[in-house]
């Protein structure tokens, strides 16, 4: 343990274990290096700001964490430079995810007016592969997706989600997610205006495993283009507490 002097006062830890909350679970890592320090996100009136970093993550990659208390928002930093995903659990599924994780992230969180949060994303995985799963019955062999990005900007209101790309001609799977997400002023209060494109492999096609899902995506199969196309259009409240809001339309 040492004194971290540049900056904001902190405390450096070598070999060390460290537990984050992430959406209601704990999220284990260890890494070779932790860097922890406090500073102060504004004056008047006084609130915290608190920073990790994370050098050496077991399985690879570095990670930074900083978190800002202001008097009207919160304010997110999290940034991941080659962050192998199979050291991070996936709520929902029975196996963790692989693939070489970059991310930049900057948002500042609006609670008392969601709409008024602004911020970016900018997402790059490398080779992400999905484990099989058997969900309810339902079985999905594994899915190789190749290398997927993400832009997200949040600004005037909206989120604008005009670059999600994720395989190509080698993997299982090819598509895009386009749209946008209008902001309310609680965040399930927020019209989600999404449309996904997805095309998958020949090989992944004649799989046994693969055929009730197939099965279950024909009516969204487009005739002209020969991928599938869904579209989401309502509230993340609609789709949460109406079936008949969470099922796409079809879009050729």
């Amino acid at each position: 343990m040492a004194p971290a002097l540049i900056g904001w006062p902190g405390v450096a830890i070598t070999n060390v274990d460290v537990t984050l909350p992430v959406a209601g679970k704990d999220l284990d890592l260890h890494c070779n290096k932790l860097t922890f320090r406090t500073g102060i996100a504004s004056l008047i009136p006084p609130r915290p700001s608190v920073s990790l970093t994370m050098k050496g993550l077991r399985k690879g990659g570095d990670l930074y964490v900083k978190y800002k208390d202001h008097p009207d928002h919160t304010g997110l930093v999290v940034e991941a430079e080659g962050v192998l995903l199979d050291q991070l659990s996936i709520p929902g599924l029975s196996e963790s995810l692989s693939g070489k994780l970059d991310l930049d992230a900057d948002l500042s969180l609006e609670m008392s007016d969601f709409a008024k949060s602004t911020g970016d994303i900018d997402l790059t995985i490398a080779q992400l592969k999905i484990p099989g799963q058997n969900i309810e019955g339902l079985v999905l062999p594994p899915l190789n997706m190749g290398n997927a990005k993400a832009k997200l900007i949040a600004k005037n209101g909206v989120v604008e989600i005009n670059s999600v790309q994720f395989g190509d001609q080698t993997s299982d799977l090819k598509g895009s997610l386009t749209g946008d997400m209008k902001l309310g002023a609680e965040l399930r209060r927020s019209f989600l205006n999404l449309t996904l494109r997805v095309q998958f492999s020949e090989k992944y096609k004649q799989d046994p495993k693969s055929q009730m899902l197939l099965s279950i995506l024909e009516s969204f199969r487009s005739a002209s283009r020969g991928d599938y196309g869904m579209r989401w259009s309502a509230t993340l409240d609609a789709m949460g507490t109406n079936i008949m809001s969470a099922i796409p339309q079809k879009v050729e």
